[in-house]
């Protein structure tokens, strides 16, 4: 999906990361937390790495989704996502600002935007082959969301796990992780919809990795306790 379709606001944004750029949306996602954790989202089973029959590498990310259409707002589906699946409901927190990653891992800040605009953008070299226009980067949007609670009674449909705000920083400084030795910190906790092998290892990916941009420079920090 185009992303300027999406978010037609930083059409003429003078960032050098947006303009005058083919840019493809590839997800919206959101960095759900509370005041004492985050909460990212195990992979589905399909796609699991499996070794062995009791074996599994899980990779772990934020909330996220590809859109629907640009009718629905990306944060409204957002929302309703995380209601349908994580039966719980957020907000959106706004900074009037957001940050991008772009292609070489640069972070830039985007001042002036308004209620649509993500907090966070992460820019990924375009993926060659197929029949499309290749474009000149592919984009992540990710959003800032204030967990309000979770649904009474309701059984969520992923594997979540809860890692503690003052952690992040010292979880995402691995590669990978044994689960039954992430388990034993006391900043972590498994939320487990789904029965999981019993020597399953989990690895940040994608919009994870980065989000550990944004923390190692002490921009999440700031911008939560702001």
């Amino acid at each position: 999906m185009d992303f300027f379709e999406v978010f037609p606001n930083l059409n003429t944004h003078t960032a050098p990361a947006l303009q005058s750029r083919a840019l493809r949306l590839i997800s919206v996602g959101g960095i759900v937390y509370d005041a004492q954790a985050f909460y990212f989202e195990l992979s589905d089973e399909r796609y699991w790495v499996r070794p062995g029959e009791d074996k599994a590498l899980i990779g772990l990310d934020v909330a996220k989704l590809r859109l629907d259409d640009v009718v629905n707002t990306p944060v409204n589906q957002l929302r309703r996502h995380l209601h349908k699946t994580w039966r719980c409901d957020v907000s959106v927190f706004l900074t009037g600002y957001a940050h991008i990653l772009d292609e070489q891992k640069a972070l830039t800040v985007l001042t002036g935007t308004d209620s649509t605009t993500p907090y966070f953008l992460i820019f990924t070299p375009p993926r060659l082959g197929g029949g499309d226009e290749v474009p000149d980067a592919l984009v992540q949007a990710i959003y800032l969301m204030p967990l309000h609670g979770w649904q009474k009674k309701s059984r969520r449909r992923v594997n979540l796990l809860q890692i503690g705000r003052d952690a992040l920083g010292e979880f995402l400084e691995r590669d990978d992780w044994e689960l039954n030795h992430l388990l034993v910190q006391p900043w972590a906790k498994l939320h487990q919809a789904n029965t999981l092998p019993a020597h399953t290892r989990i690895r940040p990916v994608l919009a994870l990795r980065g989000l550990q941009h944004l923390w190692n420079a002490g921009v999440l920090g700031r911008d939560l306790a702001g």
